[in-house]
């Protein structure tokens, strides 16, 4: 993860809330922000997820489609340079 410039620069912190979709064939899809915190972290979030490798749902020994959600944080360590 690379902490956003300008949310570093504004000292933005918070989580955020994902939902997006797996495909059966591993592929991500319909990323969206449930919650987001500004400062350029929602758009950092949606690319993270997406570098992901993410093995699909399986039913019945088939692999299906699945809707996951993820909460991702962003925190200011407690000494910056």
């Amino acid at each position: 993860m690379k902490y956003p410039s300008d949310a570093f620069a504004r000292s933005i912190e918070g989580t955020v809330h994902l939902e997006f979709t797996i495909e059966a064939s591993g592929n991500i899809g319909n990323v969206r922000a449930i919650h987001g915190v500004g400062g350029g972290c929602t758009d950092e979030a949606r690319r993270l997820i997406r570098t992901i490798r993410w093995t699909p749902g399986m039913r019945k020994g088939k692999r299906v489609r699945s809707v996951q959600e993820v909460s991702i944080v962003f925190k200011l360590g407690t000494t910056q340079r």
